[in-house]
């Protein structure tokens, strides 16, 4: 059986296909005292909207409402990518149905989350996904492929 909105991932290349596994069980290289901190200060839209809709969670809790994280600390080690899961807090949003999967505040959300993954930039060819069914995977071959002709 096919998971949740697949259809629409395959259909959105290069597009969020809306599976919201991204807001579910979120990696961040920031702590709670840290996005407390940045909140507290006041300048930051991302941190109070993390601050105020993020939940932490462990690692494992993590791990649990997304296995694919298993893929990506394989990769992580296999590629020797300068990234470790230990080196990360884990997050889930409140802000998301979790029937429909969808962002209960898409309209009002900060970069933090519309900007995911790229941010404005260029594709990341060793960006980590939340599922091997992301439809911005394409976004990073295409990158592959332009790097290796510019080459």
């Amino acid at each position: 059986m096919q998971p949740k909105n697949l259809s629409l991932v395959t259909n959105l290349r290069g597009k969020c296909g809306m599976c919201g596994r991204c807001c579910q069980a979120i990696h961040l290289p920031l702590s709670p005292k840290d996005i407390q901190e940045m909140h507290e200060k006041g300048n930051n839209p991302d941190a109070s909207f993390i601050h105020q809709n993020w939940t932490p969670i462990s690692k494992e809790e993590a791990f649990d409402i997304n296995p694919y994280f298993l893929v990506n600390e394989k990769r992580i080690k296999e590629e020797e990518l300068d990234l470790n899961y230990e080196d990360l807090y884990f997050y889930t949003c409140n802000r998301l149905d979790k029937e429909s999967k969808l962002c209960t505040v898409h309209d009002l959300r900060p970069n933090v989350c519309s900007g995911y993954p790229w941010y404005g930039g260029r594709p990341h060819v060793t960006e980590l996904f939340y599922s091997e069914d992301c439809g911005y995977r394409i976004d990073v071959e295409d990158e592959k492929r332009r790097l290796e002709e510019s080459e």
